[in-house]
Order: structure tokens, then C-alpha cells, then sequence
């Protein structure tokens, strides 16, 4: 396995690093560690604007980004720590969260923490979460990529992930802020809670040394050529409002629905019966882009045969993160 070492701090640049190593190299199992500094990355399917506090993200100088993974908005400080990992994929191939997850377990387990995996992607520590994980796949490679917290200011986690629809449902279920709020707070942790000698750089190197096992790691650092294409990736994508927030047409059609998988929300123009535009948003962990989707439905009538025979042209357990066809055709009916 090949290990690239990052220093970056800058989120723009380390998810152009890490999709420029997934399209770039075609054989080698890779391994990132990477940190960023305060950010708000969000799912490659979610509305930016709902899913994040902008003005607090502002007023506290934190930046927002979209990475190309499915899954929720999720906060990175320097006491976070990011991992990729990046093999190859064929049609069959185990893609199971648990696959990836292992050797993170592992190495967690060196440190006296008893990570286990709970639910879709989410490793936790006497039931308290301390690592998300989500997956792409991208011309026979597939990315393998989550979060540790070992110091962050879960604080600011509750603050830059607040928003109005939140504050909405929290007035509506009769809690205050502040109650909705310490809920949240109170289901996640530090892994330094667990133990408090974890540094990050301790988590690092105990990371670095199961993955060095039994073959040693490959040191490889990116040449000049490749930097400079990292950081046109980056200034032409990353650090975009096009690619962070986008632009989407006001839409006469709106339906949510939450699964154990996740939640998928369908916008759509529809005229006389028939879908004109879709968009498709959500924290599902799909693998593929959902664009695909999106475009086969253009044209399709809104009707429940119609959408369910579209959609069962795609796997739509890789694009949905395990949601059947039916169920999804389900959620654009109310």
C-alpha cells in the first residue's frame, strides 16, 4: 500500500488531492491522512444552505465545502483526523463500511479504545459516535473516506451544523435550543475522552503502523507537475460557489423521506404529468452520482410505474446506499 503524506490544513486543497489520486492512479492501494482546519464538509447530495449555520460559519471563520462523498454535513478542526483509502473496484466487489473499517478499529484498539461499527458508517465507543465514514465509486476505484475526533470542539460541531429546519422541528416538538442542542452534543465524543494520552499525532502513527502490516508502507510524495494539477482542481472546483452551494430552479414538486439509510429528498418541475427537472438531495451514502439518476428521469411521467421502471435500470443500491428501487420510487409519492 502506498502511503501519501499530507500537511495541508486547507480543506479546498485536500479534497482536490484526494479526488486527483482517485482518478489519477489506477492500480496501487492508496492511504491519506489529512487534517483540516475549522470546515464544514458537506455530502455530495445535500443542500448546503439547510444543512449548515452560514452565518455562525462566517462569524467564527469557518470554512464549508462539498466533498464528492454521499452521507451528512460533518466538522473538521486540527483535533480531527481524516483518513482515505483508495483500491480498486469491480462489479461484486465487498464495498461493506466494515471492510474498510477494520484496521481503524485495529488501531483504535492499540490505544485501549473499543471502537465498534453501529448502523450505516458510524464507529462508536460505549454508544457515543466518534468517526463517520462514506464511499465513491470512480472508474473501477473506489474511495474509502471518515472522520476521527480525538480533540475536536464538539461545541463548535453543534454550532456550524445548526439550521433553521432544525430549529424548526426542535420548536415544534416543544424543546428550546438549548435542549435540541444538548442532544446532540450528548451523542458524540472525543476518543481523547476515552483515553486522555490521545494526541492525533499518536492516532496517526498507530493508524500508519496496522496499515503497515505485514507489507510496509510506500512512501510516495506528488511531484511538482502533480501539485500544480491539485491546485487547478482546487481553485477550479473546491473553492467554487458553483460546486459548494450551486444553483437550483424553483421547484413546483418537494418530497422528503427518511429511511434507516438515510434520507431522500426529490425536487422536481413537473408540467402536465411529466417531470421536466429533478434534483435529488439527501444524506444517503450512495457510491455513484446520483446525476445519472437525475437525467433518466427527465421525461418520465409522475407516476409510480413509470418512476419505479426508470429506476430499476441502476443499481440503485449502490447509488442509494442500500435503499431498494421500490422504496426510492416510494419517496417521490406522498
Amino acid at each position: 500500500m502506498i502511503y501519501i503524506e499530507n500537511n495541508s490544513k486547507d480543506p479546498y486543497y485536500n479534497l482536490a488531492l484526494e479526488e486527483y489520486v482517485l482518478s489519477h492512479d489506477k492500480n496501487d492501494d492508496i492511504l491519506l491522512l489529512w487534517q483540516n482546519d475549522k470546515t464544514v464538509v458537506v455530502g455530495r447530495y445535500q443542500n448546503t444552505a439547510q444543512e449548515t449555520n452560514e452565518r455562525f460559519c462566517r462569524v467564527n471563520d469557518v470554512k464549508i465545502v462539498r466533498r464528492n462523498t454521499g452521507g451528512g454535513a460533518v466538522y473538521h478542526d486540527l483535533g480531527n483526523l481524516n483518513f482515505s483509502i483508495i483500491t480498486d473496484y469491480k462489479q461484486g466487489d465487498d464495498i461493506s463500511f466494515g471492510r474498510f473499517l477494520n484496521v481503524i478499529i485495529g488501531a483504535l484498539k492499540t490505544l485501549g479504545v473499543d471502537a465498534q461499527l453501529l448502523g450505516r458508517n458510524d464507529l462508536v465507543v460505549e454508544g457515543l459516535k466518534i468517526s463517520g465514514s462514506a464511499q465513491t465509486i470512480l472508474k473501477g476505484r473506489i474511495l474509502h473516506h471518515g472522520t476521527l475526533l480525538c480533540n475536536t470542539d464538539l461545541d463548535m460541531l453543534v454550532g456550524t451544523l445548526q439550521n433553521d429546519r432544525e430549529q424548526s422541528a426542535a420548536a415544534a416538538a416543544g424543546l428550546y435550543k438549548s435542549k435540541a442542542t444538548a442532544s446532540i452534543r450528548s451523542r458524540v465524543a472525543n476518543i481523547k475522552d476515552f483515553n486522555d494520552l490521545v494526541s492525533v499525532d499518536l492516532l496517526k502513527s498507530r493508524i500508519l503502523s496496522e496499515f503497515g502490516k505485514p507489507a510496509p508502507l510506500v512512501k510516495y510524495e506528488l511531484t511538482t507537475a502533480e501539485v500544480d494539477e491539485v491546485h487547478k482542481l482546487r481553485e477550479s472546483k473546491y473553492e467554487t460557489w458553483e460546486w459548494n452551494y450551486g444553483v437550483s430552479p424553483d421547484f413546483n414538486f418537494y418530497k422528503e423521506t427518511r429511511f434507516p439509510q438515510g434520507s431522500i429528498a426529490a425536487s422536481m418541475i413537473v408540467e402536465e404529468g411529466i417531470i421536466r427537472q429533478c434534483a435529488i438531495n439527501g444524506d444517503f451514502l450512495g457510491c455513484m452520482d446520483i446525476a445519472d439518476i437525475e437525467k433518466a428521469l427527465v421525461g418520465i411521467k409522475l407516476m409510480f410505474d413509470d418512476v419505479a421502471a426508470c429506476l430499476a435500470r441502476f443499481d440503485t443500491g449502490l447509488y442509494f446506499g442500500g435503499v431498494t428501487a421500490e422504496e426510492v420510487a416510494g419517496s417521490f409519492f406522498g
